[in-house]
């Protein structure tokens, strides 16, 4: 079934791109092949090398619902991802991000736009995902489609639940995005998690038990730093410092406060094992002090002593594992020796006979 009737609400969907070449066909194409018809699609071209503009062009030409900005000035990625935001309509209802490497559903406008329509307090409505192979978002009951932004902003904090994912993942209220010149934090590496929070201090959030989106691992330079630096283990401190008032009480900011310390602590002296480079050490106090925290000695002793008791029994199960092998094959040597002992003996004897 198509939904064509423009009495529909408009989405403005948006695509950021940089040197995408390799997938735009692909994330536009996903676009046209959507049930829902109401839509205006805005490709921000960010000065690509690769022939983005050409191919995005080519569409253009043939659908007068995408529309390709070619950028003179060059941008970084959440800055650019804010000036492609620009680009939506005054009269659109709803915004659609997706990210220029990923793709969406057919039904993805239609089952997001419907939930949103059903209930009219929505700013963010998510979904399942596929990340590459696997499926992400699945921490909601099934027949759980609405929680008010305050609990749902509290579950994925306290649950460490899986329910944003990434740009490409959500849907937003456009009045909402307009509103905002910095929608997409740009001091925020994680600029479209902290933009669901942001939403969510005064709007409720939706959610499609349906695969809706394709995502993949995005824009190398950039993963390959996150997961160097390990950013991703500050980005529940930031929230906190910037919304915890939204969400929690005092009592309850501070308890929860110590809780990510206490597991910063440890999943850093875990990566600084891993990887024992002081600029990572380095990077994480320098992020701590400009969100007014330090390190908590304290918290990071027993993290430590935790990490090393995990290492010790670590080792004592490798050690225990080579153990069984050794015994294992000792045994077997040992039987072998017996039957071949045992063999020989009875030769022995029926030769004296």
């Amino acid at each position: 079934m198509e939904f064509h009737n423009n009495n529909r609400p408009l989405v403005s969907v948006v695509t950021p791109v940089y040197n995408g070449a390799d997938y735009i066909a692909e994330c536009i194409e996903s676009v046209i092949a959507q049930n829902y018809s109401n839509w205006e699609y805005h490709i921000v071209d960010n000065c690509s090398d690769d022939g983005t503009y050409e191919i995005a062009n080519e569409y253009e030409n043939n659908d007068h619902r995408i529309h390709v900005h070619r950028c003179e000035d060059f941008y970084n990625q959440i800055p650019n991802w804010n000036r492609a935001l620009t680009y939506i309509s005054a009269e659109s209802e709803y915004c659609k991000v997706i990210q220029a490497d990923d793709w969406i559903y057919p039904e993805c406008l239609q089952k997001m736009v419907s939930l949103a329509e059903e209930y009219p307090s929505v700013g963010v409505v998510s979904a399942y995902r596929l990340v590459e192979e696997n499926v992400r978002g699945a921490d909601l009951p099934y027949r759980t489609n609405f929680l008010e932004g305050k609990n749902v902003c509290r579950k994925i904090l306290y649950e460490n639940s899986d329910l944003f994912g990434s740009a490409t993942t959500v849907l937003f209220k456009s009045s909402v995005v307009r509103s905002d010149e910095n929608f997409f934090n740009e001091s925020v590496i994680h600029a479209d998690t902290y933009a669901c929070f942001k939403v969510l201090r005064n709007h409720d959030f939706g959610f499609v038990h349906q695969v809706l989106t394709f995502t993949r691992r995005h824009n190398q330079a950039t993963t390959t730093f996150c997961n160097y630096y390990h950013t991703y283990i500050l980005n529940e401190l930031v929230v906190l410092r910037d919304f915890g008032v939204n969400f929690f009480s005092p009592e309850e900011e501070s308890e929860i406060l110590n809780k990510f310390l206490f597991k910063h602590h440890r999943e850093l002296i875990d990566h600084l094992l891993k990887y024992n480079k002081k600029d990572i050490w380095d990077y994480h106090r320098d992020e701590l002090q400009k969100m007014g925290l330090a390190i908590n000695w304290k918290l990071f002793i027993k993290a430590l002593m935790l990490e090393l008791v995990d290492i010790k029994n670590i080792l004592k199960l490798i050690r225990q594992s080579i153990s069984r092998t050794e015994g294992v094959e000792n045994k077997e040597t040992n039987h072998k020796i017996i039957e071949e002992k045992k063999h020989s003996t009875v030769s022995t004897s029926e030769s004296t006979m």
